[in-house]
This record gives structure tokens, C-alpha cells and sequence, in this order.
């Protein structure tokens, strides 16, 4: 998005918004049982590192990464503080920046995302193998394998069915708009930003991360396999890429919609002309000050707006995840 329309004081307020809840959303993942499976996390934080990237920039983008861990890591302690995972929140906050970047040179290319989809069914191919094809996750399931593997692929099939839907409605929705936000990245181009971060980040690497601090970096160090906790993040991706494409794709339209289009409106129409009459000058003065007031008025209404839909759509994810 055009970052030159926000001030140096705005990208801070809204970089400190954002990074609150992404705190708040880290403390709620932290509470969410997960039983035998340690390393498997349901998480929004992720979702709003990306969107803070892409609105904001790679440097607001890492900061929220890194405090989003480093905060709850030091508040919330379980163990020693592991520096690995905050780089990898870092990365988290500029990948998405970059990618931005890149698939606006082949934006056309994504109109119909079947990489995306073929992506999806290989990640599922994948979650398969693992579950039936090694035994790295059967000591995580125990005596309930028989009826929890098949439960929790036919979850992620189900998801991945109404995530490639969704996002078809998503993106028709968005092309019917195009020229109202032709800066804004297109639901396929978000949904393939997701799906790259939160592959090669928040799985390859995160469980890089964690197998090279128990193993070589830690006090206490003791075996840990990279492919176990690999296993655990791979398996639930689909939640997580399902929640990225669609809290990002519809805060991303909002953000244009409610806060560039209206927070921070910049010109100004009557603009004084040395041809016109002292009487006409004054008409106009007075109009631009009517005008700036409805403008500071719009501004603190799409303020309002923007964050009441964002919290609310926060609320409504951790109600999912908790159900799921």
C-alpha cells in the first residue's frame, strides 16, 4: 500500500494497535490446550504480523514480529526464552513485504490461483504421509490414532475445500473493485503470501528453531527430532493459512476502505485563485474550513469503524479456534 499517505506519527499509533493485539492473541494462543501435541499452535498473531507488513512496511512489520514474542515470552515464561523463535517472528514481518512486492509483477498470473490449490493439496498429501507413513506423531495421538488421524484429515479437507471457495468469492468481490484499490494486494495475492509464510517460516524454520535450541543451545539440552515438531506445525498450516487469508484479505480492503479513502484525506478542493474576487476568496475559505472539519470527523469515525471490525473479527477467530 502507498505508505507515503501515513504519517511517521500514524504508522506508530497504528503499529502500536496492532502489536497490542497481536500480544493479546499470543496469550490467548498460549492458554488453548493442546494435550500431547507441544508444538502445535492456533494463533492469529501470525495473521496480524502479515498485515502489519503489508500496510506499514517490513520495518514496522519486524518490530511487531519480535515484540509480539519477545513480550509473552517474558511475561508468560515456560523455560528459557528461545531467540530463535523471535527471529523467525522478525522474518514473519518482512516476507510478506517482499512477496507484496513480487506477485504485483505477475498479478495477472494469479487471477485463478490453481498453484495455490495444488499447493494445498500437496500440503494435505503431506499431512497424510505423516500421519500414515511414519510413526513420528502416533505417541502424540496414543490409543485414540484410530479414529483421531482420519477425524483430523477429513477437518483439513474440509477446510481446505471452503478456504479455496471462500477465496473465489473473496477475490470476485475484490476484482468487481479493482480500480478502487488497485494498490491493495488481491486476496490470491494474499492467500499466496500466506501460504509461503507460514510454510517456509512458521514450519520449516520454527521447527529449525526449536530443534537447534534443544539440541545444540539450550541449558538442558536433550534429543529433540526436527521432523517431530515439523509434523505437529505442518499439521495444523491449514488452520492457520485458512485465518491469514481471510482476516488479512478483508483487513486489507477495510484499511482502504475506512482509513485511506477517508482517514487521511489530503486534498483539499477550493483551492484560491488570484483571479478571483476578494468575496469569492473568503466563500471559499470558509468552505475548506467546513471541509476540514467533516474530514476530522471522518477520520476519527473510520478510526472507530475500522478497529470495532477488526476486534470483533479477532473475537469471532478465537471463538473458531476454540471450537476446532
Amino acid at each position: 500500500m502507498k505508505e507515503r499517505q501515513l504519517s511517521p506519527t500514524q504508522k506508530i499509533t497504528f503499529a502500536a494497535m496492532l502489536l497490542a493485539l497481536s500480544v493479546i492473541m499470543t496469550f490467548i494462543a498460549k492458554t488453548i490446550p493442546m494435550g500431547a501435541f507441544y508444538y502445535l499452535r492456533f494463533s492469529l498473531t501470525p495473521s496480524l504480523i502479515i498485515y502489519t507488513s503489508l500496510t506499514l512496511g517490513p520495518l514496522y512489520g519486524a518490530i511487531v514480529g519480535l515484540f509480539s514474542d519477545l513480550l509473552p515470552a517474558l511475561a508468560y515464561p515456560q523455560g528459557s526464552y528461545n531467540f530463535l523463535i523471535s527471529i523467525v517472528y522478525i522474518l514473519l514481518g518482512i516476507l510478506p513485504w517482499c512477496l507484496a512486492k513480487l506477485t504485483k509483477r505477475f498479478r495477472s498470473a494469479l487471477h485463478k490461483p490453481y498453484a495455490f490449490y495444488v499447493a494445498l493439496a500437496i500440503i494435505f498429501i503431506i499431512i497424510c504421509s505423516l500421519f500414515y507413513g511414519t510413526e513420528l506423531l502416533d505417541e502424540s495421538f496414543g490409543a485414540n490414532a484410530v479414529w483421531a488421524k482420519p477425524t483430523i484429515l477429513a477437518v483439513v479437507f474440509v477446510l481446505d475445500i471452503g478456504l479455496c471457495v471462500g477465496l473465489y468469492f473473496t477475490n470476485k468481490y475484490y476484482q468487481k473493485r479493482i480500480l478502487e484499490n488497485p494498490d491493495v494486494p488481491s486476496p490470491n495475492e494474499t492467500a499466496l503470501i500466506a501460504l509461503v509464510s507460514e510454510v517456509v517460516l512458521m514450519d520449516v524454520l520454527k521447527a529449525l528453531a526449536f530443534f537447534l535450541w534443544y539440541n545444540f543451545l539450550a541449558n538442558e539440552t536433550f534429543p529433540l527430532s526436527y521432523w517431530f515438531v515439523f509434523s505437529m506445525l505442518i499439521m495444523g498450516s491449514p488452520v492457520n493459512i485458512l485465518i491469514i487469508v481471510f482476516a488479512d484479505s478483508w483487513m486489507l480492503i477495510f484499511t482502504k476502505r475506512f482509513i485511506h479513502a477517508y482517514g487521511w484525506a489530503s486534498d483539499k478542493p477550493g483551492k484560491k485563485s488570484k483571479e478571483k474576487k476578494k468575496e469569492t476568496k473568503e466563500i471559499v475559505l470558509e468552505e475548506s474550513d467546513d471541509y476540514d472539519e467533516k474530514i476530522e470527523k471522518r477520520r476519527r469515525i473510520s478510526w472507530i469503524i475500522f478497529f470495532t471490525v477488526l476486534i470483533l473479527a479477532m473475537v469471532a477467530c478465537i471463538l473458531v479456534i476454540k471450537l476446532i
